[in-house]
């Protein structure tokens, strides 16, 4: 693999992203109508008659079991892709350690959705454990993000050296620059 930068492989790459990112929901969103719509012969969407407007199994299949797998799946995937590019890339410094690399992929796992294959696999076994586990992580995950991308040690010192120095001027300097360095790590 070799480390992207041509500003055309990088438009054709965010085209490529961009159908996929709104295509998928748009099938997902046609095969749930038209299963309605054959199922019920029209007269019927399925609201106000059960807790979930998919009220039959394969309703609950093809409009998120199928989804869920296929996102879980090609998530992984772009995961994986993502993580060897990063390995290959000669524009990153090969002299940080393996737990550096190591942090910034499970930083990429949580923002691809990795949790969800837990709650896959509640929903398959039926296990209340995992259930409650895959609630409770999923439901940390801003939590989880900011840990990850907020406190880290650039944070630390800037916040450090806000308070050590006094005035109101300098403060606002420093809060300034503390933002943009979250915006900038972030990227």
């Amino acid at each position: 693999m070799r480390c992207r930068d041509d500003e055309s492989d990088m438009r054709r790459r965010f085209l490529q992203y961009s159908i996929y990112i709104y295509g998928m929901p748009a099938v997902l969103v046609t095969i749930t109508l038209v299963t309605y719509i054959v199922s019920t012969d029209g007269s019927d969407i399925g609201y106000g008659g059960a807790i979930c407007f998919l009220a039959s199994d394969i309703a609950i299949a093809l409009a998120f079991g199928i989804p869920v797998a296929i996102t879980i799946v090609s998530n992984s995937l772009f995961f994986i892709i993502t993580v060897r590019s990063i390995r290959n890339c000669p524009k990153i410094e090969k002299s940080k350690q393996d737990e550096q690399h190591a942090t910034v992929y499970i930083k990429l796992s949580t923002l691809t959705g990795i949790t969800w294959t837990l709650g896959f696999l509640a929903i398959i076994t039926g296990n209340q454990v995992l259930s409650y586990l895959f609630i409770l992580i999923n439901a940390s995950q801003g939590i989880f993000l900011f840990i990850s991308f907020v406190c880290n040690e650039r944070i630390k010192k800037l916040i450090s050296q806000n308070g050590r120095e006094s005035g109101t001027g300098t403060t606002k300097t420093n809060v300034n620059t503390a933002v943009n360095s979250v915006s900038a790590d972030m990227d």
